[in-house]
């Protein structure tokens, strides 16, 4: 982390193609962005739309992210570039204790080398860049879902995409201990069966 006009964290991550592809989907929607958290709940409305570039979503979402924003509405713009086979795109968000959200792609031998800073506007406290760095784990973690085969990593993919990030984090705590909840019983019916088992044949 550097302090100049503020002050920034990045982390970067190598990629192989299909998860290069699917980061470059993700990152056109702020609000899929931010649901990767484990912590932050996103509220969305729907605002004027802004003059944007044209590879980038339509309207301009608005909304709370809790508990960062204190209930307060946020907002943001977003630009991007292309600079030969590199590629930006900057959020820029108002009302929340980041300033600026900046993700870099670069080829990288047969790779993607993808790089996510974040710019505070003050030094951040240790609970916002735990944050920020479960969301990455989270994001790069859905992204090796796509870099993988196999029946287990598409069928993932798909309650990721259509359940898990639909859900707020305390959706998915009471979804996660109802999971285990139920393998308990699993478990514990399992155990019975045997018991009668054995106690049958003697």
């Amino acid at each position: 982390m550097t302090e100049g006009k503020g002050f920034f964290w990045s982390v970067a991550a190598l990629l192989r193609p299909p998860g290069a592809e699917k980061a470059a989907q993700v990152w056109k929607d702020p609000v899929v962005f931010l649901r990767f958290s484990p912590y932050w709940e996103v509220q969305v409305g729907e605002g004027p739309a802004p003059a944007r570039p044209t590879n980038l979503p339509s309207g301009r979402p608005t909304g709370r992210i809790v508990p960062y924003a204190d209930f307060e509405p946020w907002d943001f713009s977003a630009s991007s570039s292309e600079r030969g086979s590199e590629v930006e795109a900057a959020w820029t968000w108002e009302g929340v204790p980041w300033r600026r959200v900046l993700l870099r792609a670069e080829p990288r031998g047969g790779e993607t080398a993808l790089t996510v800073t974040v710019e505070f506007p003050e030094e951040p406290d240790a609970a916002l860049l735990l944050h920020w760095q479960a969301w990455f784990r989270s994001l790069r973690e859905y992204l090796r879902l796509y870099e993988r085969g196999g029946v287990w990593n598409r069928l993932w993919r798909v309650v990721m995409e259509r359940l898990w990030l639909t859900m707020t984090p305390s959706q998915r705590q009471q979804a996660v201990l109802i999971l285990k909840i139920t393998a308990l019983e699993f478990v514990l019916f399992l155990a019975a069966v045997v018991i009668f088992l054995i106690a049958w044949r003697g």
